[in-house]
């Protein structure tokens, strides 16, 4: 016997649960609702099928055999259409069974045909009791004061040839059509589930009917002792099910998730840490962040929800979130090189990989450095990323797993441009240039033009960039740290404090080589990207811009600078941006030097072993830091600018107070502003610009 399923117009709220295919393609528990109906049909009987669809390459690729529980199966546009003639006209002495693809039921549809044959009528239409088994929300047309129409007909061979005169007859008129032209039409009332799937209150009804064992049919995947239906292997891990749910094949649950009763995840959906899914629908490949809530809604396939997301009863997320430049991204990274999103989401392997080939693009000829964070997220990202790269014949330098401060230093002194990785609850890739310092504002717009066009350089399959591995670079960093104190601090106590267990391990592994005493004395506490240091003893305590202004201040002695001044000399920085207008804007210094806590430290350390002072004492000796900040544009004539041969370089102006007992180290943002400040300001520049000339 053959059947023919017309898909009806799909409802608008479900377009998107079926991804484009058509309304019979739509998943209930893990399935599309055609193979529960091909099911059925198999078990009465039949053995052809004939999918009437709007779009029938979107099912058939589901079926490449042609072929489905025994049932040979046929997708066409139209009835009438005279190349598919769907085989009607080869059954002449057989009924045939018209059905809305919509539907699920579990009608015995053998007793319909012998039902159909008994009448000897034109038409069977099966029929519903208002009261008995139909659903008060499905539309239909009324046969009888009493009953509803199911949108299941067995029609004569005479009828099928009216029928095939129609390209895409309405079911709801089959009855009034052959009526009108005089046919026998009979009712039977069929017994047993019946629903039509055309709102997304339908569709969620028909999965917890399903879940509840209300239909006959069979479902995928095997019921474990509280009544859930697994297909597949049980996920691993910690977390809560509240029977009956569906889990398919491939399922990632998180730590402390918790899935209610009525809910159905698809194949390959992942529910995050502390996420909770309340009769909810994920479909296939889905994504829901961490501790984010789906009550009675439904997350369509591949799509994501964020962390912390709540969606309400009757929403449908559907829209994938584009990955974006961050403008929150982490404390440390500087907004304009970052681009930040949620691991997951906007963060995943295919971006990665895009964005490997962008910077591949864009610094071709260069080598490229890389590193991650501890999380296994930062890894995999960094693997795509470096493929992404090394496709466009860029080589890669492998950092591994690196700190930030690491993470700086090992740009610096491989002199290359680096990419650092980092994820867990928000992530984000951080790229700089060869000093350590965020990419410029050129190099960061190259970057994201080349990634929205996705205009990528390719390289041929013998000219892949290369890959060196360098996670050995923590030990160069250590032999950095060792030679800030070559006298080593023996005699001296200091003990490490870090979030970060990789900067205090080491932080504590260098002063134990240097033959600091690891108990008691100074204390260090590092920030756990080991670029902030707060340093303790008895009740001194330096943080933040008091330690970089010590630091500076034993770097300026250390080097004979402050020793060669005069006592009350000040340090002011000068720097010169040209505009188009051929105005000089003098501003302060943008390129700040790289903060390392751990030189920092040792570097603390070291003048303290070598003077024999206490941090106290210290303290007393450095000048209170005054900071002077003022925005200044001057526009300078004639020779008084002939001595700055390039705009963009820094001088180290050194100028005697004007106001005795200041005694201050202040960064000022302009020869300007140091001039108003400072007396003698300019003979002191004009004197740096001449050696500046002589040496060119």
């Amino acid at each position: 016997m053959k059947a023919i399923i017309i898909a009806g117009d799909i409802g608008e709220q479900l377009q998107s649960l079926a991804g484009g295919a058509p309304a019979c393609m739509v998943r209930l528990c893990g399935r599309p609702l055609a193979e529960y109906v091909l099911e059925q049909l198999a078990d009465c009987g039949f053995n052809e099928c004939t999918f009437v669809l709007d779009d029938p390459k979107a099912a058939a690729k589901r079926y490449p055999e042609q072929r489905f529980a025994g049932i040979s199966l046929c997708f066409c546009t139209s009835i009438g259409c005279p190349e598919e003639k769907v085989g009607i006209q080869d059954t002449k002495e057989q009924p045939v069974l018209v059905m809305d693809g919509r539907l699920l039921c579990d009608f015995s549809l053998d007793e319909l045909v012998r039902a159909h044959r008994k009448s000897n009528a034109d038409i069977t239409a099966a029929v519903l009791g208002k009261s008995g088994t139909g659903v008060s929300e499905t539309s239909g047309i009324e046969s009888d004061r009493n009953v509803w129409n199911s949108g299941i007909y067995m029609i004569s061979p005479r009828a099928a040839d009216i029928m095939q005169s129609e390209e895409k007859p309405l079911l709801g008129d089959f009855i009034k059509t052959f009526v009108n032209k005089g046919m026998k039409a009979a009712l039977w009332s069929g017994n047993g589930y019946w629903r039509r799937i055309d709102s997304l209150s339908s569709y969620q009804q028909a999965q917890k009917d399903l879940l509840d064992g209300r239909i006959r049919c069979r479902l995928r995947g095997i019921r474990d002792e509280q009544g859930n239906l697994i297909a597949g292997r049980c996920p691993p891990g910690h977390y809560r099910l509240t029977a009956p749910v569906f889990i398919g094949n491939g399922v990632y649950l998180g730590e402390g998730a918790v899935i209610g009763a009525g809910s159905v995840l698809d194949d390959g959906c992942t529910v995050a840490s502390g996420a909770a899914v309340e009769a909810g629908t994920l479909l296939p490949h889905s994504f829901v962040g961490e501790r984010a809530c789906i009550q009675s809604s439904v997350v369509c396939a591949g799509a994501p929800v964020r962390s912390g997301a709540v969606l309400m009863k009757g929403a449908v997320a559907k829209s994938v979130v584009q990955t974006a430049f961050s403008d929150e991204a982490s404390a440390d990274t500087d907004h304009n090189n970052t681009v930040g999103g949620e691991i997951g989401m906007e963060l995943t392997p295919e971006f990665a990989v895009q964005a490997g080939c962008a910077l591949g693009t864009i610094l071709r000829g260069r080598t490229i450095g890389v590193a991650v964070d501890e999380f296994c997220s930062s890894r995999v990202l960094a693997d795509a990323l470096i493929a992404g790269v090394r496709a466009t014949g860029t080589n890669v330098l492998d950092f591994g797993c690196a700190f930030q401060a690491l993470f700086q230093f090992a740009v610096r002194y491989n002199a290359v441009p680096g990419v650092r990785i980092s994820s867990g609850k928000a992530g984000w890739i951080q790229m700089v240039e060869s000093d350590g310092q965020p990419f410029d504002g050129l190099l960061m717009k190259n970057f994201r033009s080349v990634l929205s066009h996705k205009e990528f350089s390719y390289a041929p399959w013998n000219g892949f960039g290369g890959h060196v591995e360098l996670s050995g670079i923590n030990m160069i960093y250590r032999g950095e740290l060792l030679r800030l104190a070559l006298e080593g601090l023996p005699g001296m106590s200091a003990q490490t404090v870090s979030p970060n267990k990789a900067v205090e391990k080491l932080m504590n592994e260098t002063l134990q080589k240097l033959g600091c005493n690891l108990s008691g004395g100074v204390l260090l506490r590092i920030s756990a990207d080991g670029t902030d240091l707060e340093i303790c003893e008895g009740y001194c305590k330096m943080e933040g811009e008091r330690v970089r202004a010590v630091d500076r201040f034993l770097q300026l002695k250390t080097a004979g600078g402050m020793d060669s001044c005069p006592p009350g000399m000040h340090r002011c920085a000068l720097s010169a941006q040209t505009e188009n207008t051929g105005q000089k804007a003098w501003t302060a210094v943008e390129r700040q030097p790289m903060r390392d806590g751990m030189m920092t430290a040792i570097r603390i350390l070291d003048y303290l072993h070598r003077q024999r002072l206490t941090l106290p004492e210290l303290n007393g000796i450095v000048p209170k830091s005054d900071a002077k900040s003022k925005s200044l544009q001057s526009e300078r004539q004639g020779g008084n600018d002939s001595g700055v041969r390039n705009p963009k370089k820094s001088v180290l102006l050194l100028c005697p107070a004007q106001r005795a007992p200041l005694h201050a180290l202040a960064e000022v943002s302009g020869w300007e502003l140091a001039q108003e400040l400072y007396t003698d300001s300019g003979r002191c520049l004009d004197s740096l610009l001449d050696n500046e000339r002589r040496n060119g």
